[in-house]
């Protein structure tokens, strides 16, 4: 498995040098979809590989494994904080830049995302007997909001349906330009009640513990032209940089230590690792391909990553490291396939 993770790590640092030229791309903002599609391919790269050893057998694990076994249990949920950061300041620039955008959100953004759910959900009802699982109509309707699994993971679904809700109501309110501030502070509001609600639930931390980076992605589009004007990637403002991207990494390593102390310390570690990413964004001129893609289609190797690993999981007994590869090899192109056939459906059904 550390072998997996270490080609994912090198791949984005070669990416960001721009080497091998067939396989990097130019990015021409520390915000650009390129970077953030490039970051999110790394992190999907880690979730998929702390999915896998959920099913290997203790016992099949080797020394090499030992190395990605103590990044996935370090970074915890910290590996997510991307995916709820940049939806949060993906949805706050379409809200500037898109006439009607609020108004549209329903059955333009909400409803696409949760057919793309549902047809998935289809795949795993399918699996289900291969699992010797068993389910029922109620199981099945919570599943397609992810409130339940049907095998597949499914709190990020819960999560952003209710941050896109939030958004939804928020910026209904507050529908002026000049309201903004106004809408994502409502926004922040209701984040921090849907943690505090979803705590006195039988349910896990994972479903609300990075809650706050969507808001704080609102935040960033909010003065993202301020940042911009520093002009951080400059060479003249390296030290300035420096300093910055030191204090996020000693912030994160205290606040790290401190993630038990209860869920304001947690929500501080979030927000001190989406800071540090943000500032490595600054100097990346270059990504990589590959994990360029894999971000863009976070969606589908997020939702399907499961299917090759409940099809070999046989194959785990053998070590984590086949296990990994064989999923890999099988599910990358089922992945690429399931982007077709979503995108063939939407096209009947909206069409």
């Amino acid at each position: 498995m550390t072998l997996v993770l270490g080609l994912a790590v090198a791949l984005f640092a070669l990416g960001m040098l721009g080497v091998p030229k067939a396989l990097s791309m130019d990015a021409d903002d520390f915000m650009a979809p390129a970077i953030t599609s490039c970051v999110n391919g790394l992190f999907i790269s880690i979730v998929f590989l702390s999915h896998a050893k959920g099913y290997v057998p203790e016992e099949a694990f080797g020394p090499l494994d030992e190395g990605c076994l103590k990044v996935v249990s370090y970074l915890g949920q910290l590996m997510v904080t991307t995916f709820l950061f940049y939806s949060g300041f993906g949805a706050m620039e379409s809200i500037k830049h898109k006439p009607g955008y609020i108004k549209a959100f329903p059955a333009r953004r909400i409803l696409p995302f949760l057919l793309d759910v549902w047809i998935a959900l289809a795949v795993y009802l399918v699996l289900l007997p291969i699992r010797g699982g068993q389910t029922n109509v109620e199981t099945v309707l919570l599943a397609m909001v992810g409130w339940k699994s049907l095998g597949n993971s499914n709190w990020y679904i819960f999560a952003i349906l209710a941050m896109w809700v939030a958004t939804y109501a928020a910026f209904r309110v507050f529908p002026d330009e000049k309201q903004r501030p106004l809408g994502v502070a409502l926004v922040t509001v209701l984040s921090l009640l849907y943690a505090w609600a979803l705590r006195h639930d039988e349910i896990g931390s994972h479903f609300y513990n990075t809650i706050v980076c969507y808001p704080a992605g609102m935040v960033l589009s909010l003065v993202v032209e301020r940042v911009r004007s520093l002009k951080l990637d400059s060479l003249r403002m390296l030290p300035v940089w420096a300093l910055l991207f030191a204090g996020s990494v000693v912030a994160l390593v205290y606040l790290h230590g401190k993630r038990g102390s209860g869920l304001s310390w947690y929500f501080a570690m979030t927000l001190a690792f989406c800071a540090m990413v943000l500032m490595l964004q600054m100097r990346m001129k270059h990504v990589s391909k590959p994990l360029y893609y894999a971000g863009r289609y976070l969606f589908f190797f997020y939702i399907y990553q499961r299917v090759p690993m409940i099809l070999l999981r046989p194959i785990a007994t053998r070590g984590a490291l086949p296990f990994v590869l064989a999923c890999l090899v099988t599910g990358i192109p089922f992945c690429l396939l399931m982007v077709r056939a979503h995108a063939a459906i939407k096209k009947r059904i909206f069409a």
